[in-house]
């Protein structure tokens, strides 16, 4: 999934190599709390994040905490 758009906490500069992905050194580096989910987050296990894999996870957790209130 290469679609851009809004995600909450990917900010450009984590993709500190550019390729459009984040890596688990790159989650690490820029969100060291997020790197432990960096396997939940990897869908179709590549070892690369990307926007969409990541906005999915984000959705479905606030949508846990949501219905956890």
């Amino acid at each position: 999934d290469t679609t851009a758009g809004p995600t909450d906490q990917w900010d450009d500069a984590a993709d500190s190599d550019g390729d459009g992905y984040l890596s688990l050194a790159e989650l690490t580096a820029a969100a060291p709390a997020l790197s432990a989910s960096f396997d939940a987050m990897d869908v179709d296990k590549d070892d690369k994040l990307t926007r969409g894999e990541f906005r999915s996870w984000n959705e479905s957790r606030k949508a846990r905490v949501n219905t956890d209130d």
